[in-house]
C-alpha cells in the first residue's frame, strides 16, 4: 500500500493525475455539471476520474463508468467548431454534453476535440477567439518544421475549413489502431503540477536517461529542446512532455 503524501494532486499519484483534464477540458466538464447543478470543483479526485471513465489518455481506464453523458454525435469540425466558439461567448443554446465528451482529458487554452479520422482517433485544435484564422495552419508549418528538424512527431493534418485556414489536427500517440498505450508525463513522473515552475530542461533531459536507459533517447530530447528555444515555444511545461 502507498501513499500519496505531497498534496501536489488533491491525494492523487501523478500517473492518475495524468488523466485529469485542465484548461479546455475542465471549463467543459464545469460547463456540463453546472447544467445539472452540480459544482465541478466540489468533486473529490476520484470523482472527476470517474467522469473521464474511458476517454482519457494513455491506457488507463477507470470503474464504474459515468453514465451521464450522451454519445458524442455525427457533425462535422466546422460545426463542432462553432459550438465551442458558442460556448465560450457563453451563448445558452449549446450541446454541452457533446462538448464535454469530445474534450475529454485534453487541456490547454484552445478548444481541442477527440475526432475519428479513418478509423484511427485523432485531436483537432480549433482557434480561440483572438486567435487569427490562420494560426492552425502556423501549428501545422511548426509542426512540419520540427519533423524536418529530425524530431519525432506523431502524423499531423491540416483539415480544410469553410470558416478558417483549416484545423490543426495530430494523430493520438496514446493509440495504435483499437490499442490503448501507456503514458506519463514529465510533471506526472515527477510530481510536478504544470503550474510549479520546479523543472527545467535540465530535468527533462535527466528523467529520460533515467527512465529510458537510452543515450540515443536523451539526445533525442535535447534536440526538442533547442527545437522549443529556438522556436521561442513558451508552451514548454512539464505535461507536455511525455513517456511511452
Amino acid at each position: 500500500m502507498f501513499s500519496q503524501t505531497n498534496g501536489r494532486f488533491s491525494g492523487l499519484f501523478g500517473v492518475f493525475a495524468d488523466s485529469l483534464p485542465d484548461g479546455w477540458g475542465t471549463y467543459t466538464a464545469i460547463r456540463a455539471l453546472r447544467k445539472r447543478g452540480i459544482s465541478y470543483l466540489d468533486l473529490d479526485p476520484l470523482e472527476k476520474l470517474s467522469l473521464i471513465s474511458d476517454d482519457g489518455l494513455g491506457a488507463l481506464r477507470y470503474l464504474p463508468p459515468s453514465d451521464a453523458w450522451n454519445d458524442p454525435q455525427e457533425k462535422d469540425l466546422d460545426t463542432i467548431c462553432r459550438e465551442c466558439m458558442s460556448l465560450i461567448e457563453d451563448e445558452k443554446d449549446v450541446d454541452l454534453d457533446d462538448i464535454f465528451r469530445r474534450a475529454g482529458s485534453t487541456g490547454g487554452a484552445r478548444p481541442k476535440v477527440n475526432y475519428t479520422i479513418d478509423g484511427e482517433e485523432w485531436i483537432v485544435k480549433f482557434k480561440e477567439r483572438r486567435d487569427p484564422e490562420w494560426i492552425g495552419r502556423m501549428e501545422y508549418e511548426y509542426n512540419r518544421a520540427a519533423e524536418a528538424c529530425g524530431i519525432t512527431v506523431p502524423e499531423s493534418r491540416l483539415i480544410p475549413s469553410g470558416i478558417c485556414e483549416g484545423y490543426f489536427a495530430s494523430r493520438r500517440f496514446d493509440r495504435d489502431g483499437g490499442r490503448r498505450i501507456h503514458m506519463i508525463t514529465l510533471g506526472g513522473l515527477l510530481e510536478v503540477p504544470r503550474d510549479m515552475p520546479l523543472l527545467d530542461y535540465h530535468s527533462f533531459l535527466q528523467a529520460t536517461g533515467f527512465i529510458t536507459k537510452s543515450q540515443e533517447e536523451v539526445v533525442k530530447a535535447f534536440r526538442l529542446a533547442c527545437f522549443n528555444i529556438l522556436s521561442r515555444n513558451m508552451d514548454d511545461h512539464s505535461k507536455n512532455f511525455a513517456y511511452l
